[in-house]
């Protein structure tokens, strides 16, 4: 099967799988930090890695929506 036995096969499964786990959660990532990002940080031409000034802003709006309030 894997011969694990030496150090650098070790460093370079674990690279690969280190790669394959970025991959896997970045759009996770990406989806929680855009929910408290700011509609103006949200449309950037360069988009930030994390929230500057954190907003519940988007939540407030859905809950509102959800239960039918008018603002």
């Amino acid at each position: 099967m894997l011969d694990l036995s030496s150090t650098s096969a070790r460093f370079v499964f674990g690279l690969i799988l280190t790669l394959i786990a970025i991959f896997l959660f970045f759009p996770i990532y990406w989806l929680i930090i855009s929910a408290f990002k700011a509609n103006s940080e949200l449309y950037r031409v360069v988009p930030t890695l994390y929230p500057h000034e954190p907003s519940l802003v988007h939540f407030h709006n859905s809950i509102r929506s959800a239960l039918g309030v008018v603002a």
